[in-house]
C-alpha cells in the first residue's frame, strides 16, 4: 500500500517548479496607463515589488509562493528543471532564524518553493494579456541577459 504513493511523489516533486501564471504587484498608477509604461516600469522594478508565482501540485489545488522581485535570480545550470531561484544567501538564513519554530514548521508542511520554471519565449507571452511584460522581468533577473550571450557566442550561418 505504502509503495502506491511513490509515484505520486515522484510527480509532485517533478511539477513542483512549473508556474502557471505569475502576479506583479504592487503597480503604482502611472504604469497602469498603457502598455509602454508597463513594460517600462518591469524594466526597472523597486525593491517593494513583489512577484506571486502559482505552480503545480499533485493535488487539485494550486500553490502560490510570493516573494520579492530583487531576491531572484536566474538559475545558473544548463540542465534543469528551474530557471528563477530564490539563493539562499546570508540575508534568507538571517531571516530563517529570527522567525518562530512553528512558523518554520508550517512553511515546511506549506511545501514553501525555491526553484521556478517558467517557460520563456516570445510567442508564449503574445497570448497573456500584458504582451512582454515578462521578458522585461526576466532580463532584470538575468535570465534574458545570459541567453543573448550565448547566442553572440555562436555562429549564424
Amino acid at each position: 500500500m505504502a509503495l502506491a504513493t511513490i509515484p505520486s511523489i515522484i510527480l509532485s516533486f517533478i511539477t513542483a517548479p512549473f508556474v502557471t501564471s505569475i502576479k506583479l504587484w504592487p503597480i503604482p498608477p502611472h504604469a497602469r496607463h498603457s502598455l509602454t509604461a508597463l513594460r517600462s516600469f518591469a524594466a526597472n522594478l523597486p525593491p517593494t515589488t513583489k512577484l506571486t508565482f502559482q505552480t503545480l501540485r499533485i493535488f487539485p489545488m494550486p500553490k502560490h509562493t510570493t516573494l520579492y522581485a530583487h531576491e531572484l535570480r536566474a538559475s545558473p545550470r544548463k540542465f534543469r528543471f528551474a530557471n528563477i531561484e530564490l539563493p539562499k544567501n546570508d540575508a534568507w538564513k538571517q531571516r530563517q532564524r529570527e522567525k518562530s519554530l512553528l512558523t518554520r514548521a508550517w512553511e515546511f508542511v506549506e511545501e514553501r518553493r525555491f526553484k521556478f520554471y517558467v517557460k520563456e519565449s516570445r510567442a508564449y507571452t503574445m497570448k497573456t494579456g500584458v504582451p512582454g511584460v515578462w521578458e522585461e522581468v526576466a532580463r532584470g533577473l538575468g535570465s534574458g541577459r545570459r541567453r543573448r550571450r550565448r547566442r553572440k557566442g555562436r555562429r549564424w550561418g
